[in-house]
């Protein structure tokens, strides 16, 4: 099943979706690459926000430079954090007696993180008509890392299910 079709399975079907991204991520690489496709999405989901920012231009800040400073944070820097959120979440986890494979858990945390790209996306379009209303602008953002939030969870739940069933004889 392509990528694409198990970001939208991941929406009806969280659990099996885990399962099955769990069983198919045998490299380090494949994990990355969830990390890069969510970055890009949600750089590309900034996007039209950005453009609708016109008035930083007054303010000698051009849309180039806000893309650019955009795309650093979110392809360059949002990696590195998710890396260690990952690895922060991996030792609660443990320390909770739930502890799964460090790759498991970066596989977990890098496919929430694609996996909410579209709500992402959809939150920096409807973001533009919404510069006016910042409470709705917060509203959008924190429904996509309550989704996000909810998906690392159910994922972080499954890695240790499938851990704790291959650990029996």
């Amino acid at each position: 099943m392509s990528a694409l079709a198990n970001v939208a399975r991941t929406y009806s079907s969280p659990r099996g979706t885990f399962r099955q991204t769990l069983a198919a991520t045998t490299s380090e690489g494949r994990a990355f690459a969830y990390l890069l496709a969510g970055s890009v999405a949600h750089f590309l989901g900034r996007l039209p926000a950005l453009a609708a920012e016109r008035p930083n231009e007054e303010f000698g800040v051009p849309l180039a430079a806000s893309a650019a400073g955009t795309f650093l944070g979110l392809v360059i820097f949002a990696p590195i954090a998710l890396y260690v959120l990952a690895a922060l979440g991996n030792l609660a986890a443990r320390a909770l007696g739930r502890g799964v494979a460090w790759r498991s858990a970066r596989t977990v945390l890098f496919w929430s993180f694609a996996a909410v790209s579209p709500l992402a996306v959809a939150s920096g379009v409807a973001a533009v008509p919404a510069r006016s209303d910042p409470a709705l602008e917060l509203l959008l953002d924190a429904a996509v890392g309550a989704c996000f939030l909810w998906f690392w969870l159910i994922g972080m739940s499954e890695a240790a299910r499938a851990e704790a069933g291959a650990a029996r004889p």
